[in-house]
This record gives C-alpha cells, structure tokens and sequence, in this order.
C-alpha cells in the first residue's frame, strides 16, 4: 500500500512542476544570481616600498629629518625616497597611491615590516631609534605603531650586512651583520590588529598610508680607505688579506640607504564564483 504524501512532499512536488515549466536560460539566469548574491571573504596583502636615502660630502653621510610615505606612490611612479626609479611589482602592488585597488573595501587585519637585504644594516639601526611609524587615513594618525623594529618583520630574517663600517682583520672576509633580528620565517610573524581597520575607496575611510618619520638629522662618518691588510700573523695562513674598505660614494650604493618593505594584510569580500 502506498504511504500517504506529506505536506512537505506534495509542496515539493508542486515547486518541481512550477520549475519545469520556467525555460533553462531562466532557470541559469536564477542561479547566477543566487550565487553572485552570496559574499565571501578573501584574503590579500598589499605592500610597498620606501627608502631613507643620505647624502655624502667628505667621507660623511647625512640623513636630514624627514618623512617617507609607504602606499604614498602608485605603480609606474617614482618610489618614495629613491629617486630617478619608478615603481614596479618589486616594489608595491598599488594601482592608485593611497587607494585599494578596483574600487574594493578592505579591512586590513595585519602589518609587517622588514628592511630589504641590501639596506645597511649599521644605518638601520641607528635611523631606527629616532623613526616613528604611523598608520594615516586622510592624513589622521590611526595607528601609531612606534619604532620600525617594533613592527614584525614576516617572510624572511632580516639580518644583513653593513657597508657603511669597516671590517676587522679578525672578521678577514666576513660580513659584519648588525641588523635587529625579526623571527624566523614564519605566517604568523606579523602585527596582528585587535580591532580591523577599514580602507576604502573613496569618504571617510580612504586614502590610507604608512607614514616614516625620522625625527632627527643623522649622520655617521665612514672609515677611512683601506688597503688589503695582512692577516697571517693572526694565524690565518690560508688567508693573505681582507678584503679593502672603500667609501661609498655614490647616491643609492649599499651602504648609503635604509629601506622598510610594509605589507598589509587585508580581507574584502567578494562575491562567490560560480565555480566554487
């Protein structure tokens, strides 16, 4: 004997009959739409590029007080503090200097900060006592977040090497590595924000950067030129010399500039795909 349909079923079955009768195209142009109004987060990161950069005259590198603006510049434009070199994907991912890319809301939830490899690793450490960092929307100190060395520095150990001093004979042809350790390569090496910050792209939320300020003039005086020094004494008899000291000369040479790489971490929704 056949079981009585229920409430539930005989309305389903009527929603069967009405469906079938609505043309495919329709049916598909429904689906889209269901689908599109479901909004997902995605998760990104922005980043971009900066450089304190001195100026030399007689063996003396001077670093003026000054600010420098991390998402102050935008692909194609001249980065912030390196002048004569215009931004590639190398150094920022940004469309429009202070602007989220294509139109997007994003809620940034996470900033690190390193130093490139090749920025001085002496020179870092001393501009870093007097440098303050701020997150800025429309020119507003939203976040201040102290020094650079306060700031997590994700993706890589940021040791480096110092041009600007003069190696030892007891270091022969080391580098000498100076820089503030940051942690070990590792996701979770980042300033974590308690509470997300909107970025958008236009009203009282946009325009955002990060703001480098050093507070104070800075300079340092390079060691004098140095020949290849005899180290056997030492009694390292495999090894004849260490390598010379030269000053650095030029402008934007190793040993002459400091660079912060800032990365954000954001999250926007998005409207689901139709392949998920």
């Amino acid at each position: 004997m056949r079981k009585p349909v229920t409430r539930e079923q005989a309305r389903q079955i009527e929603a069967a009959k009405a469906a079938s009768k609505v043309p495919g195209a329709v049916r598909q142009q429904i689906q889209r739409e269901a689908i599109a109004s479901q909004r997902v987060d995605l998760s990104k990161f922005y980043y971009s590029r900066v450089r304190f950069a001195g100026t030399i005259a007689d063996g003396v590198i001077t670093f003026a007080a000054q600010k420098r603006y991390a998402f102050g510049y935008q692909l194609q434009r001249e980065v912030d503090g390196h002048v004569g070199h215009d931004a590639t994907y190398a150094d920022t991912n940004l469309l429009e200097e202070r602007t989220p890319n294509n139109g997007e809301t994003v809620r940034i939830i996470g900033i690190s900060c390193r130093p490139t490899p090749f920025t001085d690793a002496y020179l870092m450490n001393a501009l870093d006592q007097t440098t303050s960092v701020i997150l800025r929307i429309n020119n507003d100190n939203t976040l201040i977040l102290g020094n650079p060395s306060d700031v997590p520095g994700s993706s890589q150990n940021t040791s480096g090497p110092a041009w600007s001093i003069e190696q030892s004979a007891e270091n022969y042809n080391e580098d000498i590595w100076q820089a503030t350790q940051k942690g070990e390569p590792e996701m979770d090496n980042i300033m974590v924000l308690g509470e997300p910050i909107i970025w958008t792209p236009m009203g009282a939320d946009a325009k955002m950067d990060v703001m480098f300020e050093l507070n104070e003039q800075f300079s340092h005086t390079y060691p004098a030129n140095r020949a290849a020094t005899d180290v056997t004494a030492l009694g390292a008899a495999d090894l004849a010399v260490v390598t010379p000291y030269n000053q650095p000369t030029e402008a934007h040479e190793p040993g002459t500039f400091v660079d912060f790489f800032v990365k954000l971490y954001v999250a926007t929704e998005s409207p689901r795909s139709l392949n998920s």
